[in-house]
C-alpha cells in the first residue's frame, strides 16, 4: 500500500510503499478514505510532541473495515468507523466504567504511538475501532466525519464536563482556533449565549458565522472588565479555555459568576492563581476536560446524523499533497524563537526557520511600547515558541512574556540538543 512515512520530527513526509497490513488475532484492518491534518500531528511532525519513528501519523479518520482477525466479533467488513484517539487497554476498571481517556495501561495515542491514517489502510485492535451510527454517509463526506472524532466530539465532552445549559452564558478563550471554533458552534447548539476571547480580530468573523453573540479581543480590553459589562456584572456561567496559559486560565477564574464553571484543555501545563474566597461564596467549580469517552463520541456522530451540527473542513488535497498542507499550517501557526547567545548558534548552529533574539532583548525587541521594538520582526498573533540550550532559559523567558500579557506563548523541553536528536534541520 502507499503510506507518508515521517522518519523523524521535522522531516519531510516520504510517500512510499510498504506491505499492506494484517489483521491478528483482536485486531482489524480498513480502508482509509480521510484523514485529518489537524493541530495534533502537526505538532508531532515538528517536534513539539513526541513519537516513536518512523511512523505513519494521523488520527482524525473515515474508513471501512476490509478484514477482521481472529476472535473480532463486534466489527464485520464493510462498517463504515473511525478511530478512537486514546490506545487504551478496554479491561481496566477505567476502561470498563466508561472513562477510557484515564485508561490505566494506555499505549499513547493512535497515529503518534502506533501508525495511524495517512496510508491507504490503517491496523488497529478492534476495540479501537468506533463505527458509524446508522444515517452517517461516511463515503459522501469523508473529510467531515473524520474530523468529527476530534473536533466536534471534543466540544461536545467539554458541554458535558461544564454542564452547560440553556440560556447560559459561555465565554470560550481561544475561540478563534479550530477546536474552538467548533466549541462556539456547540454551546449555540445548546442554546447559550456565546463570547468568544481570541487575540486574533482575522478569526472574529469565523466566531461569528458559527454562533458567537460577541467577541472579545483581550490584546485591545482588559478582558474580565468586557465579560463582566457584557453580563451586567454577573460573570459568566462557563468559561472554556483552549489556551490554558496562566494569564488565560486567571482571566477565566476572575469572569465566573454564582455557579460559574471553568472548563481547562488547552494542555498547557501551567500552574495559576485562583481566588478561593470567591470560589467558596459563588460556588464556583475549577475543572479538566480529556478526550471524550466512547459514548461520548458515538453521541456526538448521533448529533451529526440528526443534522443538528455540522464539522468544518477548511481545505481537502490528496495524499501526495500533505507535506504542503503542512507546511502551510506550520508557516501561518507559530514563530520558532531561539533566545540562545550569538557565540552559541555559532558554535552549535541554527534551527532553520527559526528567528534569533538574545535572552537579554527578548522583551524589549517585542514590546511595542519599549524604544527598543523591532517592528516587523515578529507577527505577535502568532504563537511563539522559545528554545535555548537545553530548555531552562526559555521556560524562564516564556514565563516572562505570558506575565507582560503575551497568551500565545510556549518553550521546548530539553532546548536545542533535544530539537537536534529529534530531526529539525540544522544550518
Amino acid at each position: 500500500m502507499r503510506a507518508l512515512v515521517l522518519e523523524g520530527a521535522n522531516q519531510p513526509f516520504e510517500l512510499m510503499d510498504v506491505p499492506d497490513p494484517v489483521a491478528g488475532p483482536g485486531e482489524a484492518v480498513a480502508k482509509v478514505y480521510a484523514c485529518g491534518a489537524g493541530l495534533t500531528i502537526q505538532h508531532v511532525k515538528a517536534g513539539r510532541m513526541t513519537a516513536k519513528f518512523p511512523r505513519i501519523i494521523g488520527h482524525e479518520i473515515t474508513a471501512e473495515i476490509v478484514e477482521v482477525g481472529q476472535g473480532v466479533t463486534s466489527l464485520e467488513v464493510g462498517d463504515g468507523v473511525t478511530s478512537y484517539y486514546y490506545i487504551n487497554c478496554g479491561h481496566c476498571r477505567r476502561c470498563l466504567s466508561g472513562f477510557e481517556p484515564l485508561c490505566e495501561n494506555s499505549g499513547g495515542n493512535v497515529g503518534k504511538d502506533c501508525d495511524g491514517g495517512y496510508a491507504e489502510y490503517i491496523k488497529l485492535p478492534a476495540h479501537l475501532f468506533v463505527k458509524f451510527p446508522a444515517g452517517i454517509d461516511y463515503k459522501k463526506h469523508p473529510a467531515e466525519m473524520g474530523v468529527a472524532m476530534d473536533a466536534l466530539a471534543t466540544p461536545y465532552k467539554v458541554l458535558s464536563r461544564g454542564r452547560v445549559q440553556a440560556g447560559e452564558t459561555v465565554a470560550v478563550f481561544g475561540a478563534g482556533g479550530g477546536v474552538g471554533i467548533h466549541q462556539v458552534m456547540m454551546a449555540k447548539w445548546a442554546r447559550a449565549r456565546v463570547i468568544a476571547v481570541d487575540v486574533a480580530e482575522s478569526k472574529f468573523d469565523a466566531c461569528r458565522e458559527a454562533g458567537a453573540d460577541a467577541v472579545i479581543n483581550p490584546a485591545k480590553v482588559d478582558a474580565v472588565e468586557a465579560l463582566m459589562d457584557l453580563t451586567d456584572g454577573q460573570g459568566v456561567d462557563v468559561a472554556i479555555d483552549y489556551v490554558s496559559h496562566t494569564s488565560t486560565l486567571e482571566t477565566a477564574c476572575k469572569s465566573l459568576g454564582h455557579h460559574g464553571r471553568m472548563v481547562t484543555l488547552g494542555g498547557a501545563g501551567e500552574s495559576f492563581n485562583a481566588d478561593s474566597l470567591a470560589m467558596l461564596l459563588k460556588e464556583q467549580d475549577l475543572l479538566g476536560s480529556r478526550y471524550v469517552t466512547r459514548a461520548e463520541l458515538l453521541a456526538t456522530y448521533d448529533l451529526i446524523a440528526r443534522g443538528d451540527v455540522w464539522p468544518i473542513v477548511s481545505d481537502i488535497r490528496p495524499l501526495e499533497e500533505a507535506e504542503a498542507v503542512h507546511e502551510l499550517v506550520e508557516k501561518g501557526e507559530i514563530t520558532l524563537i531561539d533566545i540562545r547567545d550569538i557565540r552559541e548558534l555559532e558554535k552549535e548552529g541554527r534551527v532553520e526557520n527559526s528567528v534569533h533574539i538574545p535572552r537579554g532583548m527578548l522583551e524589549f525587541w517585542i514590546d511595542p511600547n519599549s524604544q527598543y521594538f523591532k517592528e516587523g520582526k515578529l507577527n505577535l498573533e502568532k504563537e511563539m515558541v522559545l528554545f535555548c540550550a537545553a530548555g531552562a532559559r526559555s521556560a524562564l523567558a516564556a514565563k516572562s512574556l505570558k506575565d507582560m500579557g503575551f497568551e500565545k506563548v510556549s518553550h521546548i523541553e530539553g532546548g536545542f540538543g533535544s530539537m537536534k536528536q529529534s530531526g529539525f534541520k540544522i544550518k
